[in-house]
């Protein structure tokens, strides 16, 4: 799982961070719980990932225990990898596999998503066989029983599997 954090300090190979949250679900509300994340077992050793210029880059930690300042749990953890880039894209891609149906020209097919990131998506699609000429395309996306319609452009296309629809 992934959690955002706050860095409140750093030495050397070692940083204090702000516990992460999560979200619980409740019995009481519709609404979930803003909760803090446990520390993790001793023998299990957290990735911390941040954002550069360059790119994303990560170093796997240790917790080595934890205080209270102000109100807020902080994580006292030891750096204990090199820093390594791990996506030198602007945004994170994460994979998904959702249905949707795109909308130019005139012309409606359903596609297949399988991956968001906060820059845009990409989409597989049997029915293209090659890159629409128009400027703007329409999605009808459901995630989570929720219709969010999407507007963007083309920026790539391949014919590859792996690669469609972009």
């Amino acid at each position: 799982e992934m959690f955002t954090t706050r860095v409140e300090a750093v030495r050397e190979n070692f940083m204090a961070v702000a516990a992460p949250l999560m979200y619980v679900s409740n019995d009481y509300s519709d609404e979930p719980d803003l909760v803090e994340v446990p520390p993790p077992a001793e023998n299990i050793h957290p990735t911390l990932v941040w954002r550069t210029e360059s790119g994303y880059f990560s170093v796997r930690t240790s917790v080595l225990d934890t205080s209270q300042a102000n109100g807020i749990t902080v994580w006292h953890i030891q750096i204990i990898s090199e820093p390594e880039m791990v996506q030198r894209r602007q945004f994170i891609r994460v994979p998904v596999t959702l249905k949707a149906n795109a909308h130019f020209s005139n012309r409606s097919i359903e596609v297949h998503v399988v991956d968001l990131s906060e820059g845009g998506l990409r989409f597989q699609s049997h029915d293209l066989k090659s890159k629409p000429n128009v400027g703007t395309i329409h999605l009808d996306l459901i995630i989570d029983g929720h219709m969010i319609l999407l507007s963007g452009t083309i920026v790539r296309f391949s014919k590859e599997p792996n690669g469609m629809g972009s």
